[in-house]
């Protein structure tokens, strides 16, 4: 120790017991810092923290095995998936061809909701008070709107089938 208390040691330092640093900061000067590279298989960081920072604002941050998350999480910048890769929640997934399923893991369009019981509305279309603007649209591979509902409920369709049935009784448009 010299004379304006700081450690200086030219080797490695070992300590047999914890290492209770009572200053603010672990600074270096080199590039790499390597904190804690070998034999630890679990790394327990912060545990009294109300806050994590990790690295700059600028740059990249890698998380080379699987993360879990168990509080909330907020993104504040764009979000990137692999190529190749499945994003999955507890409910729903993106699959790797971009397949969304909401209520199930595994879809089978490019849009799939499953309710998850008897009583579940599977998809609410909420107008604004002054919508104009059509509430949906189904449109051919060259852009032509085939069916459509407007802001008013109206149904309006391109081509409608007379052999269509409902139960027993031809389809009727009112």
């Amino acid at each position: 120790t010299n004379s304006n208390g700081n450690l200086n040691c030219s080797g490695n330092i070992t300590a047999s017991s914890d290492l209770d640093v009572r200053g603010g900061d672990m600074t270096t000067n080199q590039t790499t810092f390597n904190l804690i590279n070998t034999t630890a298989t679990t790394l327990n960081i912060g545990g009294a923290a109300t806050t994590l920072s990790i690295g700059a604002s600028t740059g990249t941050t890698t998380i080379n095995n699987a993360l879990t998350i168990t509080g909330a999480a907020t993104l504040n910048g764009n979000t990137a998936l692999a190529s190749g890769k499945t994003f999955t929640w507890t409910t729903g997934a993106i699959d790797t061809s971009g397949k969304v399923g909401i209520g199930t893991t595994a879809p089978g369009a490019q849009l799939q909701v499953t309710t998850g019981a008897t009583t579940t509305i599977g998809q609410i279309i909420k107008a604004q008070a002054s919508q104009t603007a059509d509430l949906l649209q189904i449109r051919s591979s060259l852009d032509a709107v085939l069916a459509k509902i407007d802001a008013s409920g109206n149904l309006t369709a391109r081509t409608l089938e007379s052999t269509v049935t409902t139960g027993t009784a031809p389809l009727t448009v009112a």
